[in-house]
């Protein structure tokens, strides 16, 4: 079934305010800052998903440059 936002997708499914809820806080503020764009579970999932892929990229890139920094 498809919601209007987060916020509604979360009030009207159980299933989806459960996966959302066993999320770190982290990510649930970040899938909340972009709640317009998710409207079915498919989306919650997806959009969690690919926040934590960009947030390990993130890490990596973090840890690649301080590695290139270091053996200077």
């Amino acid at each position: 079934m498809r919601y209007h936002n987060l916020n509604e997708l979360i009030r009207g499914s159980r299933s989806s305010a459960l996966y959302f809820f066993s999320l770190p806080p982290e990510m649930q503020v970040k899938l909340g800052e972009h709640g317009e764009l998710i409207h079915t579970a498919k989306d919650l999932h997806d959009a969690a998903n690919a926040a934590d892929i960009y947030e390990r990229e993130v890490q990596n890139a973090d840890y690649l440059a301080f590695s290139f920094w270091k053996k200077r």
